[in-house]
């Protein structure tokens, strides 16, 4: 099977839109939205529709955008490595989880996140630190969700 990320992820790409794109060119478009309360902000979190990187470039050829490695950490027990840092644009941070391989196994990005700084592995879940003071919750199983808190 083709690794449709794998060219984009090796040039430090990857698709500049809040979205979790998978290596079989399957992409998961997410809604990430903040409401302001009187207790403070909250952030809310969720997948929207399936699409194809295909589709995408279909209709916007510049759908890519550079991001830059900042961390990483090595799961002990599936070999995969978890990669975060920032997009081009400062305001943008990914969540990349590569196979033993190296390959690309699916990318996470937030247009609006701020960059992740720190990454680690508690019970399954993904835990990913962004220099805006979120911690970003992801399911090792279903990167698609994720739930965000504040620090």
């Amino acid at each position: 099977m083709e690794n449709y990320l794998k060219n984009r992820w090796d040039q430090e790409e990857l698709i500049g839109v809040n979205s979790l794109v998978k290596k079989d060119g399957t992409v998961v478009i997410i809604n990430f939205t903040s409401v302001k309360l009187d207790s403070g902000i909250k952030y809310f979190i969720q997948p929207v529709c399936d699409t194809t990187i295909s589709s995408l470039e279909k209709y916007d050829d510049d759908i890519w955008t550079e991001v830059q490695p900042l961390c990483s950490f090595k799961d002990k027990a599936t070999g995969n490595t978890y990669v975060g840092g920032e997009g081009g644009m400062g305001n943008e941070g990914f969540v990349v989880c590569l196979l033993p391989n190296g390959e690309p196994n699916w990318g996470l990005f937030f247009v609006n996140s701020n960059p992740f700084y720190d990454i680690k592995i508690n019970d399954g879940i993904i835990e990913a630190i962004s220099s805006s003071d979120l911690k970003f919750l992801i399911d090792l199983n279903f990167p698609e969700k994720v739930k965000v808190e504040t620090i």
